[in-house]
């Protein structure tokens, strides 16, 4: 959502349109997150839907209740919501689309998951680990649901606005 106006200069007449930088990334933030839940809502109906279907085929009991089954699709639904955020706070601060994903990425499967293993006390606030929480996982080692959003919704919040304070004080190339 930033990363490609940067990429291809069309950031130069959005912010000539719209000069406060902040107000564009949060925007932005506001549309990604938006986005985040459609496609969250989508995956869940897709996955839950194929699921249920066939544990009902091979008459399979569930372990899960509908009001569990409901909290971890609302939760699976916010996570996706504030992991579009977070990517354009971390796009609006990397501003090279290829370096934020990827680094996005390295983060998820190498740094966070490693401290997470260390330090398991600091490790549950992390970024990764509180999306697992907030969706539903049943590690023993992260939080419940509730303040795992929470924690969540602290670094997107933490990440769209140090992109927005970052965007306005750096020039447009």
């Amino acid at each position: 959502a930033i990363t490609s106006e940067f990429r291809h200069g069309t950031i130069r007449p959005t912010f000539l349109f719209t000069p406060a930088r902040e107000l564009v990334v949060g925007a932005k933030g506001l549309a990604c997150g938006a986005a985040g839940a459609v496609l969250g809502v989508v995956a869940v109906a897709i996955t839950f839907g194929i699921t249920l279907v066939w544990l009902q085929v091979e008459s399979v009991d569930r372990a899960i209740g509908t009001a569990g089954i409901l909290e971890m699709a609302g939760g699976i639904v916010g996570a996706t919501l504030l992991w579009g955020v977070i990517g354009v706070g971390v796009g609006a601060m990397i501003r090279n689309q290829v370096g934020a994903i990827v680094g996005t990425i390295i983060w998820l499967l190498i740094p966070g998951p490693l401290i997470q293993g260390l330090y398991p006390k600091v490790g549950h606030f992390l970024p990764n680990a509180a999306s697992d929480a907030f969706s539903g996982s049943s590690d023993s080692d992260l939080l419940s649901p509730a303040p795992g959003g929470l924690v969540l919704a602290g670094w997107a919040i933490l990440f769209v606005v140090a992109g927005a304070l970052w965007t306005a004080r750096r020039d447009v190339p």
